[in-house]
């Protein structure tokens, strides 16, 4: 849900104003239905100068399944 159209200066809770539905049929289970999907990972592999994140998620509806996978290197050097 995203909530917009409330004064964040004076502290009013956002659930208390309509909300707007972004993102729907999303999960965090693989196709099988019992393993859990890690949605960000960090790997630093075996150099110490770089690593790797990946991002994951699963869009699912009516037993039909698309999911999306990001991978970026990232720069440890100092």
């Amino acid at each position: 849900m995203r909530y917009a159209g409330y004064d964040i200066k004076q502290n009013t809770d956002p659930t208390s104003v309509t909300g707007a539905l972004v993102a729907q049929y999303l999960t965090l289970k693989e196709a099988d239905g019992v393993t859990d999907i890690v949605p960000f990972t960090y790997n630093s592999s075996t150099s110490s100068r770089s690593g790797l994140v990946t991002m994951q998620l699963a869009i699912e509806k009516d037993e039909e399944r698309i999911t999306l996978l990001h991978q970026v290197h990232v720069d440890n050097a100092p």
